[in-house]
């Protein structure tokens, strides 16, 4: 099974896949890089290719010859500081021949002529850029941030795992998408619970970590196969601290995939994983009960 990230359809294959990128007007659409016979969807994906790329980065000049030629000494009153690149170069140079040099610094007006720890010393302190070494940061992309662990506020989405609960509901969903607004007017709804772990940040408090079944989750639909998932976090019963909270990736993954087939009008058996709990809901911990999306409101 291929997926295409750009139209978010998946494919029997890569040929089917390939295929659908040659003759798709999406991807006519996007960025090309000429030299490397590659396409993106956005500036920033086609910036960071050539931050990146070693294609796109010009050759430093310090390392175009094999060997230096030295010049005559100058008056370094009259003239400017060496670059960067030079002074590294001499730097090198001087690393090779320091034990055998024998002049004294205070005698000589060459810069050729000073031992290694002056050159060291002068490249330190010189706070001039070599504009053909510069290399630009790469440019963050925010759809491929690594999962947050923990984080503590009243709730979370979790777009990073889109990719996985696309895959979780093909073939039988050929498309579906997430929809960051979550103010957003949606077409259906449904409250469900998926589990994680709580860590209170207190250090004061005696408890420090507890676990649940019942986290509430909040999933609104949205047309053509989109949805969005509000997690909602629980408070600290000893403190009534807001906790640190690790989702678990995968009854999240399923839960959100079982409620896609089932609005999709696809027949697919429910999920064996029950969501029970010790003893009776604490509504008054739960961010989701005082928001008004718990599916345990009842319980407790």
């Amino acid at each position: 099974m291929s997926l295409c990230v750009l139209c978010n359809r998946t494919f029997g294959g890569e040929k089917a896949l390939k295929q659908h990128e040659e003759n798709s007007p999406k991807h006519a659409e996007t960025l090309g890089c000429k030299p490397c016979n590659r396409s993106f969807g956005s500036l920033d994906a086609l910036g960071q290719h050539q931050h990146n790329s070693p294609a796109h980065r010009k050759p430093r000049k310090d390392s175009v010859a094999s060997s230096f030629t030295p010049v005559p000494p100058v008056n370094h009153a009259a003239s400017p500081l060496p670059t960067t690149s030079h002074v590294r170069h001499l730097v090198r140079n001087s690393e090779r021949n320091r034990h055998a040099t024998t002049k004294n610094t205070s005698q000589t007006d060459s810069t050729f002529d000073l031992p290694f720890e002056v050159l060291e010393n002068r490249l330190r302190a010189l706070a001039i850029p070599d504009l053909d070494t510069i290399v630009a940061p790469p440019t963050i992309d925010r759809a491929h941030i690594p999962t947050r662990q923990e984080e503590t506020r009243t709730f979370f989405t979790f777009p990073e795992l889109h990719q996985r609960i696309a895959e979780a509901v093909a073939p039988t969903i050929t498309s579906t998408w997430f929809n960051p607004d979550i103010e957003a007017h949606f077409d259906t709804e449904h409250e469900t619970n998926v589990m994680g772990k709580f860590t209170c940040e207190n250090k004061r408090c005696r408890k420090s970590q507890w676990s649940s079944k019942v986290v509430a989750v909040w999933i609104k639909g949205y047309p053509r196969n989109g949805y969005n998932a509000i997690v909602y976090n629980q408070r600290c019963k000893s403190c009534d601290r807001l906790g640190s909270f690790k989702l678990d990736a995968e009854s999240y993954v399923e839960r959100i995939a079982y409620r896609l087939k089932r609005w999709a009008g696809v027949r697919v058996e429910q999920p064996p994983f029950s969501g029970q709990s010790r003893g009776p809901h604490e509504s008054e911990h739960c961010e989701g009960c005082k928001a008004g999306h718990c599916s345990r409101a009842d319980d407790s």
